[in-house]
């Protein structure tokens, strides 16, 4: 790699310029490798050094710069302007000795780093030689009441009396740097026990201040006197009113006391809008209606866990997210306007991994839902289980079939075969045999001949069954043909259960809530 950076530098052609403000060099160069290819739009890194006296000087100032060639491979720098890795760019002293500049380059972007070359600056950037170099040879010239000696510019005016005038009022006087202002205007501040206030040209008060032993209150006042910002301390370590200019009401309110900081905000009839606080059990978030309705509460319980509530415009609990009882776990519960409960989405009160959703009657009992119950298997549930459909000739209408239900997890098939000299074999299509793995199943057979003679079941086994004509019949009809089996891993279903296996959680209760804004309330009044 060292190799091919060398053949890099030597293939850089470089341009170098200088700017004024702020102070920096221009450099670009050209990189290509060592086969003279371009090396357009890539990462590099550069690191340079300006070297004091000699190539093997010390470093008086090193910067890093990552930067990209464009398409011609060309890349521009401001040595001046990177980051800084060593020393002051404005510290260099151009005027003294000779400068080198020493350059480091990772060309693929890293952080290793090799010596590309040392060059000599044959000149040197003219405004920044100018800015270091001392009076000797300098083109600056001293003006009045300045000289200049060495490397300083001094001062040797003598000190002048001057008068500035502010206004009719008001006068700056005196000598530099001891300035002495006056003012013949009338104070508009006036002061009586534990209170300070000022009145504008109207006599209104706009700035009113009270204090005692257990408060300190600070009122700024609009232009026909009315409280538009109130300020206060005391009992709560502090709050501030903001007034609305029309009606002079509160529109916020900023307090703090032993619980925390809060916000509450009115609306222009002086109506509670939000409340934004919290208590010693953390913080809360409440919206109101324009009846001073609870609409949406976010807060979270004693055990540090978020809940949100939702209310309808009469103030009612509809909709409530958050923790469970007994276990850790979230929720959804929704609510009718009577208060009783539509809806639950939560776990298994005694499997708390397992989810499940249910809905219930107008006495918050769940009388369908879906859940996955303690064998990881999906349930659907309900007083009955039904399909429907648009009805084809009357689209107002529709038809709904019951479920067949009984004491197994069953599937069936079925179909119709034809006797040929009194036999016929039934194979079942794989999905069945997948359905029913191993296990036993049962056949219903009706012929459709009133010649049969009756049919069996001669042989079963998991791919088919055989069946014969009775009495040795050598009948050639067609027969329907119906199997029923249990699902494989279905096999240990509960007629019987426990109420409560498939009982969801409920919310978890909820501290009452902080009376907060109350307090600050009161403490205006």
């Amino acid at each position: 790699m060292k190799k091919t950076l060398l053949l890099i530098i030597l293939s850089l052609y470089t341009i170098v310029g200088f700017s004024q403000s702020p102070q920096s060099i221009n450099y670009q160069a050209v990189a290509r490798d060592n086969s003279g290819k371009i090396l357009a739009n890539q990462s590099i890194k550069i690191i340079i050094y300006i070297i004091e006296d000699s190539a093997n000087g010390s470093s008086s100032y090193i910067e890093r710069h990552s930067t990209s060639t464009n398409q011609f491979g060309l890349f521009t720098l401001n040595i001046g302007l990177g980051t800084v890795l060593s020393g002051t760019f404005s510290g260099i002293n151009w005027g003294k000795g000779a400068k080198y500049l020493k350059v480091d380059m990772d060309a693929s972007g890293g952080n290793n780093y090799t010596n590309v070359g040392i060059s000599k600056f044959l000149s040197v950037p003219y405004a920044l030689y100018s800015e270091k170099s001392g009076n000797s040879g300098s083109s600056l010239k001293s003006g009045s009441g300045i000289i200049i000696r060495n490397d300083s510019i001094v001062n040797i005016a003598q000190d002048k009396i001057v008068t500035l005038t502010a206004g009719s009022n008001t006068q700056i006087s005196g000598k530099y740097p001891n300035f002495t202002i006056s003012s013949s205007s009338p104070s508009y501040w006036k002061a009586g026990t534990n209170y300070l206030y000022t009145k504008d040209s109207l006599k209104n008060k706009r700035i009113e201040i009270y204090h005692s032993k257990s408060y300190t209150d600070l009122y700024v006042n609009d232009t026909d006197g009315y409280h538009s910002i109130d300020l206060y301390t005391g009992y709560y370590s502090g709050s501030v009113y903001l007034s609305s200019p029309v009606t002079h009401s509160w529109t916020s309110v900023l307090g703090g006391d032993s619980y925390g900081g809060s916000l509450l905000n009115y609306s222009n009839k002086g109506s509670s809008m939000s409340f934004l606080g919290g208590d010693y059990d953390g913080g809360k978030f409440q919206i109101y209606s324009k009846i001073k309705l609870n609409t949406i509460t976010m807060w979270n319980t004693t055990a540090n866990e978020g809940q949100i509530k939702l209310y309808d415009s009469t103030g009612t609990k509809i909709v409530e997210m958050g923790p469970i009882d007994p276990w850790d776990g979230g929720g959804v519960w929704n609510y009718s306007y009577t208060g009783s409960r539509l809806t639950k989405m939560s776990h298994l009160i005694y499997y708390p991994t397992n989810g499940g959703f249910s809905v219930c009657n107008s006495s918050s009992t769940e009388k369908a839902g879906l859940y996955v119950d303690k064998y990881g298997d999906g349930i659907i549930w309900g007083d009955t289980k039904s399909f429907r459909m648009t009805h084809p000739k009357d689209n107002s209408k529709e038809i709904w079939y019951a479920c067949v239900e009984g004491p197994e997890a069953a599937a069936y098939i079925r179909g119709t075969a034809s006797l040929k000299d009194g036999k016929a074999i039934i194979t079942f299509p794989e999905h069945f045999v997948l359905v029913k793995g191993n296990n036993k199943y049962t056949v219903i057979l009706t012929p459709n001949s009133v010649d049969s003679k009756g049919l069996a079941v001669t042989n079963k086994n998991a791919e088919n069954f055989e069946v014969s004509e009775l009495f040795k019949g050598d009948g050639n009809y067609d027969f329907d043909w119906e199997v029923k089996a249990v699902r494989v891993n279905h096999e240990n279903f509960q007629v019987i259960r426990n109420a409560d296996e498939m009982r969801l959680a409920d919310p978890k209760e909820t501290k009452k809530e902080s009376s907060k804004q109350e307090g600050l309330q009161n403490h205006k009044n």
